[in-house]
């Protein structure tokens, strides 16, 4: 994202080169503190793109159209990777108080609302799901 790339930009390196050698250090430290893993996922791994491929084929085999591409403009804070508002108008980061930026962009959406009834009934027959209970 944004955060990724002037950080690249900053440090005068490739956004993948900047990963990879942040990617080598957290690597280095899980050896300093004997944390093991089976596999060490990261979003440029050829199994992770496909895996995700096809997990976002997947609703869209069912549901037509429920992922779709949109032009998104509104307010962001770059620093917390949040999108604050959509509009234009100024507004600071409701997690760190800094200044939103303006932006406009190609996105990729979820039509939650095409889910909408299938979730209620969920929601109302298994009141479990949903935890914890007060973000019913």
């Amino acid at each position: 994202g944004e955060k990724l790339a002037r950080a690249a930009d900053a440090a005068g390196v490739s956004p993948q080169a900047f990963v990879a050698a942040r990617r080598a250090e957290i690597q280095k430290l899980w050896k300093l503190l004997d944390i093991s893993y089976t596999h060490f996922i990261y979003t440029d791994r050829p199994d992770h793109t496909v895996s995700v491929q096809r997990m976002l084929r997947l609703p869209q085999k069912n549901e037509p159209g429920v992922i779709y591409k949109a032009q998104y403009e509104g307010r962001y804070c770059v620093f917390d990777e949040l999108y604050i508002s959509e509009s234009r108008e100024p507004a600071n980061c409701p997690v760190c108080g800094r200044p939103g930026e303006l932006i406009s962009e190609h996105n990729y959406f979820f039509k939650l609302s095409a889910f909408q009834d299938r979730l209620l009934k969920l929601y109302d027959e298994h009141p479990e799901f949903v935890r914890p209970d007060f973000r019913l």
